[in-house]
């Protein structure tokens, strides 16, 4: 999470959306806290929630473009959409769906309900970052309202100047790096948040 904020820094982008960059990962915070039956969700490694997870629209038939299509038959959510046809309305807007539980979510919801001063396409990025569905796979563009589309627009650009090498990570300076973004915290965030 260091190295993808400190790219998103070093190409200039406001110190705003740098912290929400550095925020994202923090909704992996929210494994700590499964109940016995979800613990399967603890088993999860962070390369694969942070890398490989991409997320859907609850109530929409799951695109086969996501990875493991193969499980989307298990989904009863999935199987019921498609076989009814049900779903969000045409053009209701990206604002007005529900995202699965992922730590993006949890953190998103998390940022939208303490007073923090970020702008909204801060939470924005924290929301869509694991929604390759849309972003990189022209899924649910049915569903987007204009606003939207100059959402995927940045937000394309902006997993662009964000994919890091593994020498990048390796060769970060973490305490400093680290300060600078707890400056940030402090900067947009309450002093507590309700998690």
């Amino acid at each position: 999470m260091l190295a993808t904020a400190s790219a998103v820094k070093e190409d200039g982008h406001p110190d705003w959306l740098q912290l929400a960059v550095f925020l994202r990962a923090l909704g992996m915070l929210f494994l700590c806290w499964t109940d016995d039956d979800n613990a399967a969700l603890r088993s999860i490694s962070a390369q694969e929630w942070l890398t490989k997870n991409s997320t859907w629209v609850v109530g929409e038939a799951i695109p086969s473009s996501i990875e493991c299509p193969v499980m989307n038959k298990l989904n009863v959510d999935h199987c019921n959409a498609k076989e009814a046809g049900r779903g969000a309305a045409r053009h209701c807007g990206l604002q007005n769906v529900t995202l699965p539980w992922t730590p993006d979510e949890y953190l998103y919801l998390v940022l939208s309900h303490n007073r923090t001063t970020l702008p909204a396409e801060a939470l924005d990025i924290v929301r869509f970052w694991s929604f390759r569905t849309w972003y990189e796979q022209d899924n649910y563009d049915e569903l987007c309202s204009p606003q939207d589309m100059d959402t995927k627009e940045w937000i394309i650009s902006l997993a662009e100047v964000a994919a890091v090498s593994a020498d990048t990570v390796q060769n970060l300076d973490v305490n400093d790096e680290l300060e600078y973004y707890l400056q940030l915290a402090e900067k947009y965030l309450p002093r507590t948040l309700h998690w």
